[in-house]
């Protein structure tokens, strides 16, 4: 329904895939800040012209409020969501410096370590 929908929106607009380690970390980050301040800057400008497109004035100035609260909105939740994943690879870190001692290797599908082994 309408909630699968909005989690898949937001699931491909900011990064919250379990990160590899602190770098890893910080890039998700950077993409998550990133697309929230692109994302809101398109709806400021997106959302009054769609809704004058399907009101006319009044609709313009229902999409003006639309777009500044996305505006607002979107980059806060990409600093939040940034936010915590710099702490999930800073958490991750020490997991990642012990896994890739011990021969492991990074799964980036499943986002987890494992042990690879060649079959004799």
């Amino acid at each position: 329904g309408e909630m699968e929908e909005a989690n898949e929106v937001f699931n491909s607009l900011f990064s919250t895939r379990r990160p590899k380690n602190a770098s890893a970390g910080l890039s998700s980050a950077t993409k998550s800040i990133s697309k929230g301040f692109i994302a809101g800057a398109v709806s400021l400008i997106a959302q009054p012209i769609a809704g004058a497109q399907q009101e006319g004035t009044k609709g313009f100035f229902k999409g003006l409020a639309t777009g500044v609260a996305s505006a607002i909105a979107l980059p806060a939740t990409g600093v939040c969501v940034g936010a915590y994943q710099v702490a999930r690879g800073m958490g991750n870190q020490g997991e990642a410096n012990k896994a890739s001692r011990e021969g492991m290797q990074w799964d980036d599908g499943k986002r987890k370590w494992f042990y690879y082994y060649l079959d004799a």
